[in-house]
């Protein structure tokens, strides 16, 4: 994203939201690395006025993989960190999604979700 968020930058744009997306870790791997979100924080300081992160709390990309089980705790180890948004992909019945189903957090459980990461996010923000 070096060269991406230095690119918007030279030609003005201060308006970014960054989206960790995980690396690749061989295996169908996708992994979510937490310390990205800190350090992308700290990098884009230097570049932009307002600079939110934003990770994705998904496992995989394709309907070959993924593991919907994985997303609350990946939310709420990138919201106890202090991220400024989620991004999620819901869907009424995710087993019968055209794509990402494995991912996806059924529309009926998405509201509760919310409110679990919402009264997480209250406790952090109460922190000293």
């Amino acid at each position: 994203m070096t060269h991406v968020v230095n690119k918007l930058a030279a030609c003005g744009c201060h308006s970014v939201l960054l989206c960790e997306r995980g690396s690749f870790f061989g295996y169908g791997r996708l992994v979510n690395d937490m310390r990205s979100i800190p350090k992308c924080r700290h990098w884009a300081s230097g570049h932009f006025r307002r600079h939110p992160q934003c990770p994705r709390a998904k496992r995989a990309r394709s309907t070959t993989g993924g593991n919907r089980a994985m997303v609350e705790p990946l939310a709420r180890a990138a919201v106890a960190i202090g991220v400024d948004g989620l991004f999620f992909e819901t869907h009424p019945d995710p087993d019968r999604a055209k794509s990402d189903g494995p991912n996806m957090v059924p529309l009926d459980q998405f509201g509760p979700l919310v409110a679990r990461l919402t009264a997480l996010r209250q406790a952090v923000d109460e922190l000293p």
